[in-house]
């Protein structure tokens, strides 16, 4: 059993953690919102080449610097997969401990910062076919770097985790196979036997479907969860301390499409929602909530074809989201939301980002936006990772 908690250093920089940071990466000089001339290029700043097949990354930027984790499997179509984390160190990327220091894993790692240093949320067998939520801090301490932060936050396959960093403490939600596969959400309190507690009742929410990604943010101390049930409904609640659960949702009103939620940002109270969305072929739609009530960002299903890896981000009123479109041979698009277009969206840099490409993840810093994504090779068995920046 993991049962390791941070020794005595650790936990004395956890209770007496720096100032406010919502996104969980260190604080910075007030940035300048990601709207780099439309005419800018995409500029390949790392890259990668990995044996074996990845099948998630997230990226995060600390101080403006990428980091990535990514979930590979040594053979296509294994299930049991490995975790790595690595930096950009010049034009390059290295590995942040020891390559593979998650040896089993069900589930792509989410990456984020707890007191400057890079920390991961994501499945791990503890024992035969037992899965559950695991989190790690990088501080170089131990064979692979990696220490657990406490000790797992729920035992029985724990399934589709994401994870936040507010105010230096982190939250983790997933769909929680003792609890009907509903939402649970764990925040960490360096207390009792796991060091984790829940966020109200376990399993508070309506049952999550097989295809959901399920997302947690926190802004002004108040939790957020979007997810898709098992009808194909995207459901987005907060934390409110009302009720049974202590959670209410705030979805009421949304447009009844039949969708997978992919991701969701919020920028100045409003909520954005960005989600493969079923009644529109597949394309890609993004719902925004603002002052209660809900609208499509744009049109609906403004992509051309079917998508998937859709991401979104939004700063200082900018929305951007990417996403590998079908129809243009799974190439990798990022489009920014101007109001103008037919669509409402437009292309950033499409004409110096022409890849085709997969698990796609997208982050902005001091008015730059930075994407990964990962390609075949001609050698087999392995993908490269590359990391891009417009500017």
């Amino acid at each position: 059993m993991f049962r390791k908690l941070f020794s005595l250093v650790i936990i004395m920089l956890f209770m007496f953690s720096c100032s406010k940071n919502d996104g969980g990466t260190a604080p910075s000089a007030p940035s300048a919102s990601p709207t780099a001339t439309l005419t800018a290029e995409w500029k390949q700043i790392a890259s990668k080449t990995i044996t074996g097949r990845i099948f998630h990354t997230d990226l995060k930027l600390l101080s403006g610097l990428p980091y990535v984790a990514i979930t590979e499997s040594t053979d296509v179509g294994v299930i049991t997969s490995h975790i790595s984390v690595l930096k950009t160190v010049g034009n390059s990327l290295e590995y942040l401990g020891s390559p593979k220091f998650v040896t089993s894993t069900h589930s792509g790692a989410t990456l984020n910062f707890l007191n400057y240093s890079p920390c991961i949320a994501y499945t791990e067998e503890e024992e035969s076919l037992d899965y559950g939520a695991s989190f790690r801090v990088y501080t170089g301490i131990g064979a692979s770097g990696w220490e657990f932060l406490g000790s797992r936050a729920y035992d029985n396959y724990d399934q589709d985790i994401d994870m936040f960093v507010y105010n230096n403490i982190p939250y983790m939600t997933y769909k929680d196979f003792n609890n009907g596969n509903k939402l649970t959400v764990k925040k960490y309190v360096a207390a009792g036997t796991t060091g984790w507690e829940s966020v109200g009742s376990p399993g508070f929410s309506s049952e999550v479907g097989l295809s959901s990604t399920n997302k947690i943010w926190v802004q002004n101390g108040i939790e957020y969860v979007a997810y898709t049930d098992v009808n194909n409904k995207i459901k987005v609640m907060q934390h409110s301390w009302i009720g049974s659960t202590g959670w209410t949702y705030i979805s009421d009103g949304m447009p009844e499409h039949n969708g997978c939620m992919k991701d969701i940002a919020i920028d100045n109270g409003i909520f954005y929602v960005a989600y493969k969305d079923y009644d529109n072929l597949n394309k890609i739609s993004v719902l925004k909530c603002q002052n209660g009530l809900w609208s499509f960002l744009g049109s609906s299903g403004f992509s051309n074809g079917e998508v998937q890896f859709v991401n979104i981000t939004a700063s200082n009123n900018d929305i951007f989201v990417a996403y590998t479109d079908e129809s243009e041979n799974y190439k990798v698009l990022v489009k920014k939301y101007k109001g103008a277009e037919i669509t409402g969206w437009e292309s950033v840099g499409e004409t110096s980002l022409n890849y085709e490409g997969s698990n796609v993840s997208m982050e902005s810093s001091d008015g730059y936006l930075f994407l990964t994504f990962t390609n075949n090779t001609e050698v087999s068995g392995c993908d490269e990772i590359r990391i891009f920046k417009f500017e």
